[in-house]
């Protein structure tokens, strides 16, 4: 999980520079490691975000795919 009230002032202000943030916070959170899938807080003027990673749209669409089968099956 990302807090994006931890991000930094000077990240927040420059446009475009949230993002290497984000990735950065995600792998540290990971301990080192590249998650397939993260969640980031919301913050001021910011909204609540999952973002699933993959090698290209295909292996996302599988994922998102079998992470629905899983939840459609626990109801």
């Amino acid at each position: 999980m990302i807090d994006r009230r931890n991000e930094p002032e000077e990240i927040k202000e420059a446009e475009g520079s949230s993002m290497p943030w984000k990735v950065k916070a995600a792998i540290d959170a990971a301990g080192g490691r590249v998650p397939k899938i993260f969640y980031e807080t919301g913050a001021v003027g910011k909204e609540p975000v999952s973002v699933l990673i993959g090698k290209d749209p295909i292996e996302v669409a599988e994922q998102i795919c079998e992470i629905a089968r899983l939840y459609h099956g626990k109801r």
